[in-house]
């Protein structure tokens, strides 16, 4: 890479051509499926769940306040745009991408490839609802403090 920064711009490096394809070699579409490992199915009712406790006692928590209300009101609907259109976009891609093919059954114990590696099933999921949980849980933390300091 410090060679094509270092070279003079009046040089011109020609590259080499690839012959264009006949009717006879005619370049056939790779056609790869990507087999949907349904960790999503799994782990996206458990995160609505959560996110559902979460803001649910937050409107419990707030009820007499309503700039609170307005602002958990907010937070809701981000949180269904949140959820709505990744599922959306997940019923497009299995009505028109060829590839996208739903996986045969799963069992706990399967290897699923993740953005960080092999791990058993029930890793991946606790890795995503890790977060959603905590959140509720804190949620839920916040309120109890709230109503028992407030006056």
């Amino acid at each position: 890479m410090l060679e094509t920064l270092e070279r003079p711009r009046s040089e011109v490096r020609v590259a080499p051509s690839k012959p264009a394809p006949s009717n006879a070699q005619e370049i056939q579409p790779r056609t790869e499926v990507e087999e949907d490992d349904g960790l999503l199915r799994t782990a996206g009712p458990i995160m609505m769940v959560c996110y559902g406790i979460a803001f649910f006692t937050a409107v419990l928590t707030f009820m007499s306040s309503g700039e609170a209300l307005i602002a958990v009101a907010i937070s809701i609907g981000f949180a269904v745009m949140f959820f709505t259109v990744p599922l959306l976009m997940m019923r497009v891609r299995a009505r028109h991408d060829v590839r996208w093919q739903p996986a045969k059954k799963h069992r706990l114990s399967d290897e699923v490839d993740t953005y960080t590696g092999f791990m058993d099933r029930t890793s991946a999921v606790t890795h995503m609802v890790i977060v959603p949980v905590a959140v509720a849980l804190a949620f839920v933390g916040f309120a109890v403090i709230w109503t028992m300091v407030r006056p």
